[in-house]
């Protein structure tokens, strides 16, 4: 019978057995939560998180280059004493490791649970409303702050989402001098230029990094549309983005009886 099993997964543990089980499972089953959290040992030490980091990494690669298994791993923005430069650098060692999603959260003060020790120390500051999110602290001013919600807002909806799978590594090259940094210079681009995190729809997107790729980066406009074109095809996208027009083949009209669009887990396969 289908089956779809997700487990969270302890990133630096990860035995023999438990290899031998994971390798059994076909593709479309499994799907590992991975929470790294920070990369960054001096915060690991103060929110009291024992993380082996560098045999996390080997555990995650493993995973990428033996398993079927869609992994998605997550980072934290705002611990106590990360910076920006100290989480784009975990982010980018994160990145290479290959999940198929990064979850970037922003820290939320829950209560009752320790983060709060240190809010004093490290001048954290957190909205009054539930959920109670991060607004600043000592090593983050607001602006900051602000500025990576947008990133994991746009990140979510370009690479996490799965339909630009061969337009992302345009956006990220050439030539990559850091993941983090060539996303974070684009959400600042498409801040200014939409002021929207909401209600940008699959043929905005296209148009958008048709935009930013060719007057930005200056990446020839045939590169970037055959780029767009096959991940548009392969997103099962229906519509006209303006960049593609005159470009995308004629389709059969959908038939009344198809099934749904299939999982979000669909679009990261091979």
């Amino acid at each position: 019978d289908p089956l779809f099993l997700h487990f969270e997964v302890v990133p630096d543990h990860l035995p023999e057995g438990l290899k031998s089980m994971v390798l059994k499972f076909p593709p479309g089953t499994l799907q590992f939560e991975i929470g790294i959290q920070t990369f960054n040992e001096e915060v690991q030490r103060l929110i009291s998180r024992r993380q082996n980091n560098q045999q996390t990494s080997e555990n995650l690669r493993w995973l990428a280059e033996h398993t079927h298994a869609h992994l998605h791993a997550d980072l934290i923005f705002g611990l106590p004493g990360e910076t920006r430069e100290s989480f784009a650098e975990g982010f980018d060692r994160l990145y290479a490791l290959k999940p198929d999603e990064i979850q970037l959260g922003i820290l939320k003060r829950l209560r009752g649970t320790p983060i709060a020790r240190h809010t004093g120390p490290y001048k954290m500051v957190y909205d009054s409303n539930p959920p109670y999110t991060l607004l600043q602290t000592a090593t983050l001013n607001a602006e900051t702050v602000q500025r990576i919600s947008r990133f994991a807002r746009y990140w979510d909806l370009i690479a996490n989402s799965g339909r630009f799978k061969q337009t992302l590594p345009l956006l990220l090259n050439p030539p990559i001098q850091s993941s983090f940094n060539e996303f974070l210079q684009f959400s600042d681009w498409l801040w200014r230029t939409t002021r929207k995190t909401q209600g940008l729809t699959p043929e905005a997107l296209v148009d958008i990094h048709f935009n930013y790729l060719t007057e930005i980066k200056a990446i020839a406009a045939a590169e970037v549309r055959n780029a767009l074109l096959n991940d548009y095809l392969a997103s099962g996208a229906r519509s006209n983005p303006h960049a593609l027009q005159g470009v995308l083949p004629k389709r059969p009209p959908r038939s009344k009886k198809q099934v749904q669009l299939t999982e979000r887990q669909t679009m990261h396969l091979v």
